[in-house]
C-alpha cells in the first residue's frame, strides 16, 4: 500500500498476540530470516508498538511534491487503461511483448479491433536508440514517463509522427517508458494529449 504516490515508511512486519510463547517464536523466526539478508544492528520487533507505528502509511503524502507527482501519474495511467480500447481490453490476443537486441528495451503492442497501442519500456542506465516497425497510420505520445509533467529530464521523443508501416526512430531517456496510440477515425489527435 501507498506505492500510488510514493509511501517512504518502511513495511516492517508486526504482530499482536497475547501468547507469550508464540511471540517468543515470532521473534525467533524474525531473527533466523534476517539472518539471510546480513542484517546489520537491531531487528525490528514485531510485538513492538513501535514497529506498528514506524509501518504506518502517511496518506496526506500525496498531496504535495513528488508524491502528488507520482499520484497524478497512477491517476493518468488507470485513466489511459479505461479510455483507450486496446488497452481496457486484456485478451492475450491481441498483445505482443518483445525485446530489442540492441539494447536492454521491453515493447509491448496491443490491439482490440482496430485499436492500436505501443509501449516502450527502456531498463538501461543510459538513453537508447531503437528502432520499430510501426504499423502504418498517424500515431500520438500519449505518455511519456521522461516529460518535465512526471519530473523527467525531458523527452527526446517524437509528440506524433506518421508511419507507412515501416522502422521508426526512438531514443528513449533511461529508466523510462512511452506510450504510443494509433489514431483512427473513432479518436482524434486531440482525445489523448501527453498527459
Amino acid at each position: 500500500m501507498g506505492e500510488e504516490y510514493g509511501e517512504e515508511a518502511p513495511f516492517q512486519y508486526f504482530v499482536s498476540h497475547s501468547d507469550q510463547e508464540l511471540i517468543k517464536e515470532v521473534r525467533r523466526g524474525r531473527r533466523e530470516e534476517f539472518l539471510a539478508f546480513k542484517w546489520q544492528g537491531e531487528i525490528p520487533n514485531p510485538q513492538s508498538e513501535d514497529t506498528f507505528l514506524h509501518s504506518k502509511i502517511h496518506l496526506d503524502l500525496h498531496r504535495n511534491g513528488k508524491h502528488k507527482t507520482l499520484f497524478e501519474f497512477y491517476r493518468t495511467l488507470m485513466k489511459y487503461r479505461k479510455e483507450i480500447s486496446s488497452l481496457s481490453h486484456l485478451s492475450k490476443m491481441g498483445m505482443e511483448v518483445g525485446t530489442c537486441e540492441e539494447a536492454p528495451t521491453l515493447i509491448m503492442r496491443r490491439r482490440y479491433g482496430e485499436d492500436r497501442i505501443c509501449a516502450i519500456f527502456n531498463f538501461s542506465e543510459r538513453p537508447v536508440e531503437v528502432n520499430l516497425l510501426m504499423e502504418q497510420g498517424l500515431w500520438q505520445k500519449v505518455l511519456d514517463s521522461s516529460s518535465n509533467r512526471w519530473e523527467g529530464p525531458g523527452s527526446s521523443l517524437p509528440e506524433s509522427f506518421q508511419s507507412g508501416g515501416s522502422e521508426f526512430p526512438f531514443k528513449i531517456n533511461s529508466f523510462s517508458f512511452a506510450l504510443y496510440h494509433r489514431l483512427n477515425e473513432k479518436n482524434s489527435i486531440s482525445a489523448f494529449p501527453e498527459a
